[in-house]
């Protein structure tokens, strides 16, 4: 089956499937070029203000702690490190809210957090709200805590971190009144704003005209494994091969009566010493094989008479002798001989059969079966008319 495919055979099935591989293309392109049209609604709006942040490092000692040793050290540890978690507690949060309200009034924090986050309800912030803005954590030596206050409003970062760290010196007051409070610089800065995000508007040209070949790729892969596992008869060689004569190429797109007229004439002059011809096919779908029938009848109605063989007709030797005359020339309509037995004696009644075949449609395996079949009832094959479709 495979020595009989070439190159040629895979270009001919591309171009059977030249529509499907458009489509597929098409396809392809569509879902690249328009891939991004589904997330750009769920992409959450980026805020672009720049961020301030004040940061502060600190830490707890004892004034006569011996920080030479391992003891000393772990405990100064054990302390720091516990008031760096205490200081994102909802505790410590609710200490800062009534900080500020005292000092500031009621409503300023919420003018304040209500700049940082336009879509703020009144009271909606709960306790713990306000560790969205703050981060802490141990440095590298053990001890020392970092404490870092961060907002898009200047003014809510100041009053956030002066309530914290209001909050760091009460906790020395009572808490650790015996122990030394030691604060680094206090160190503020100003991230710029985040660079602007590159808006798409939905419909990505390379994408499309990638995901398009892509597709196209694998379509072209399935065209190529289907051609070659079902290999069809592509020109004229192809039934050449066989030793059986191409009587004439018919192509269902020629409208020219003129053209068609000879083409049939051709044939008939080829075929014009037979008095019974059987027209038949190897093919299951029998559409091409009525086409040529209704051509040939049509344009040598006069010249033969044409009967269709009912294949549901058991006793074909009665069928032949109520239906074929002495005097008359015939061209009989038979099924395909693949399929009926009864099909493939009324051929052999015949004096000539003709087949009549699609290029790129017509199956290697079940032309070959016909082959095998006239040569074994010993059936005179006159050709092949071969159509394009």
């Amino acid at each position: 089956m495979f020595e009989k495919y070439g190159i040629m055979d895979f270009f001919c099935a591309i171009k059977r499937c030249l529509l499907i591989l458009v489509v597929v293309f098409v396809v392809g392109f569509i879902a690249g070029a328009c891939k991004d049209m589904v997330t750009k609604e769920e992409v959450a709006p980026v805020d672009m203000r720049p961020s301030y942040s004040s940061n502060q490092m600190f830490y707890f000692t004892y004034d006569d702690m011996n920080l030479a040793s391992d003891q000393g050290v772990n405990y100064l540890k054990a302390i720091n490190s516990g008031i760096n978690i205490y200081m994102r507690s909802a505790f410590v949060d609710e200490y800062v809210v009534n900080y500020i309200a005292e000092k500031y009034g009621e409503d300023y924090l919420y003018e304040q957090l209500k700049v940082h986050n336009e879509t703020l309800k009144k009271g909606a912030y709960t306790p713990g709200y306000l560790n969205t803005f703050t981060a802490s954590k141990v440095l590298g030596d053990g001890i020392s805590v970092s404490f870092t206050v961060t907002s898009k409003n200047k003014e809510l970062t100041d009053v956030l971190f002066e309530g914290f760290m209001s909050y760091l010196d009460e906790l020395n007051k009572t808490t650790y009144k015996d122990m030394k409070l030691v604060r680094f610089e206090t160190y503020e800065s100003v991230a710029a704003a985040p660079a602007q995000p590159a808006v798409s508007n939905g419909f990505n040209l390379k994408a499309g005209i990638l995901f398009g070949m892509i597709f196209a790729v694998v379509a072209l892969m399935v065209i190529f494994v289907w051609s070659l596992l079902q290999p069809k008869m592509n020109r004229k060689a192809d039934f050449v091969n066989y030793d059986v004569d191409v009587l004439e190429e018919v192509s269902k797109k020629n409208t020219n009566a003129d053209a068609i007229v000879q083409k049939y004439l051709r044939v008939y002059n080829q075929l014009e010493d037979s008095k019974v011809i059987t027209l038949t096919t190897s093919m299951q779908d029998d559409s091409a094989l009525g086409y040529v029938f209704n051509s040939m009848k049509e344009k040598f109605d006069k010249e033969f008479t044409f009967v269709e063989y009912d294949a549901k007709e058991l006793d074909y030797r009665k069928w032949y002798q109520d239906n074929i005359k002495a005097e008359k020339k015939y061209v009989i309509l038979i099924p395909s001989v693949i399929e009926y037995e009864t099909a493939l004696q009324v051929a052999k009644s015949s004096d000539v059969m003709v087949l009549a075949e699609v290029y790129g449609k017509t199956k290697y395996k079940n032309f070959e079966r016909v082959i095998e079949l006239v040569n074994s009832v010993k059936i005179s094959l006159g050709g092949v008319i071969a159509i394009y479709e």
